[in-house]
């Protein structure tokens, strides 16, 4: 007579064996229907595993050139924005200065000085433009404000407008508070560095050079002009009218200079910001040939791996409820 044997340990060990493979490949296939790459490199490439480390470090390359080209874009753009405001809160303010003055219209000159002293502080917090705890015009001191407060300044030349004995006076203190390593604006107002802030990165290790600080030129002699301009009635009684009026000529021509010259930076600043698309485009085009490379020799057809990992759920639930079932047979169970 043939006995049938009943489920033993042997089988309920070999079912869970069955049961753990099964969920391995549940895992590998639930990672490749997600990823759409293959997640064996090893068995990919045929054992050459190297290959897949040099074009993965070559994507993770430009992934961080595409990052840094992102940071570099928005820091360019907050400049020129910088350098934009500026300009535009200027508002043809010399042009207009120079006609109320041939008009020897001394209110409307007065409402224009006024309306300097407003424009010099919306000068001043578009140069104070920071990237986070960056500040953008202080060239390496980053970590510092650009300037002083504007009423520092403001106050500064009224002091000096207001103690000077003639016309040459005023423009010889103004020039050296101005221009002079040692001057006022050098030691009370600008606060960032003399030398100039890192270049713009713009891939493979090149660099644009962006050197707009505070204390450019350009940019004094727009304060400049805006500083005496608001100030130029502290004069009046101390030199002639004539004068009055050639200071206040000589402000309102800075201060049109100054405009000028923040036109000439804006289209400088422009030809970096094209070179940054320039560079993303090349960087795009890098990762997109990169990519379809890297999917060619490990890529997962998706569809593929997700018709493979629901059979597996499926035998999976089956290899669960076959070892629950052989788990709990005992030999009393089994007879009856």
């Amino acid at each position: 007579m043939q006995l049938n044997g009943y489920p033993d340990l042997l089988s309920y060990s070999r079912q869970s064996r069955a049961t753990v493979q099964i969920r391995e490949r549940l895992d590998k296939a639930s990672l490749e229907a997600v990823t759409g790459l293959q997640s064996d490199l090893t068995q990919a490439t045929n054992g050459e595993v190297g290959r897949a480390h040099l074009l993965g470090k070559a994507l993770n390359d430009v992934d961080h050139g595409l990052q840094i080209n992102a940071l570099s874009t928005v820091r360019m753009s907050m400049i020129s924005g910088a350098v934009s405001g500026a300009r535009e809160s200027i508002n043809g303010l010399g042009s207009r200065a120079s006609i109320a003055l041939a008009s020897e219209n001394e209110v409307h000159m007065r409402l224009l000085s006024d309306e300097a002293a407003g424009t010099l502080k919306s000068v001043m917090s578009a140069f104070s433009a920071a990237q986070g705890p960056r500040n953008l015009f202080s060239g390496t001191k980053t970590d510092t404000a650009t300037y002083a407060a504007p009423e520092v300044l403001l106050e500064d030349i009224k002091n000096i407008m207001a103690n000077a004995t003639s016309l040459a006076d005023a423009d010889t203190q103004i020039s050296n508070y101005f221009d002079s390593p040692t001057g006022g604006f050098e030691t009370r107002i600008y606060q960032g560095s003399q030398g100039s802030g890192p270049g713009v990165p713009i891939g493979n290790g090149n660099t644009l050079s962006q050197d707009l600080k505070g204390n450019n030129q350009t940019i004094k002699d727009t304060l400049r002009g805006l500083a005496v301009m608001a100030n130029t009635f502290e004069m009046k009684g101390t030199i002639s009218e004539s004068e009055l009026g050639d200071i206040y000529a000589n402000a309102a021509s800075f201060v049109t200079t100054g405009s000028n010259g923040l036109v000439t930076k804006e289209g400088s600043l422009g030809l970096i910001s094209e070179t940054l698309g320039k560079t993303k485009a090349r960087f795009d085009s890098e990762r997109s040939t990169l990519t379809n490379a890297y999917n060619d020799m490990f890529g997962r057809d998706q569809f593929e791996a997700a018709a493979e990992l629901q059979s597996l759920q499926i035998q999976l639930e089956a290899s669960y409820t076959l070892t629950s079932r052989l788990s709990s047979l005992s030999l009393s169970n089994f007879l009856r």
